[in-house]
């Protein structure tokens, strides 16, 4: 009786660990389609509590060198687990599409992977895009 009460409190611990790791659920950008100077917002939600992340990041995909690293903080007006960054697009970006790649990382220092993303080269959490006009 014992050892089945010990495998009962396992198996639970073990699922509820694994079902409080955060995860990407909603991703908003707005607006989609922006002109250079004018202001683009970044929205993403997660899973969880926004204890349970420690940093959110954007990476350009096509000018990983030369394109700022967009860092989304906690929004304070949201009750859930939500992140955000807001900024002009720069003067002297090249009109086109622009993809971005998420990287979260967890208060663990492990980064929330997801499995559509897991070979992008710099951020395995996510992507997004929009296009400056």
């Amino acid at each position: 009786m014992k050892k089945l009460t010990i495998l009962i409190l396992f198996v639970f611990i073990a699922v509820v660990s694994f079902a409080a790791k955060p995860a990407l659920k909603k991703i908003e950008v707005s607006p989609d389609k922006v002109k250079v100077g004018a202001e683009v917002t970044f929205v993403l939600t997660f899973s969880g509590k926004k204890e349970d992340i420690k940093s959110v990041k954007l990476y350009n995909v096509e000018f990983p060198y030369d394109a700022p690293v967009i860092e989304l903080q906690p929004d304070p007006d949201s009750k859930g687990n939500v992140w955000k960054a807001v900024g002009p697009v720069p003067y002297e970006a090249p009109l086109g599409v622009y993809n971005w790649e998420i990287k979260a990382v967890d208060k663990n220092d492990k980064e929330i992977v997801d499995k559509e993303c897991k070979d992008q080269k710099q951020g395995k959490t996510g992507k997004l895009k929009f296009e400056i006009i």
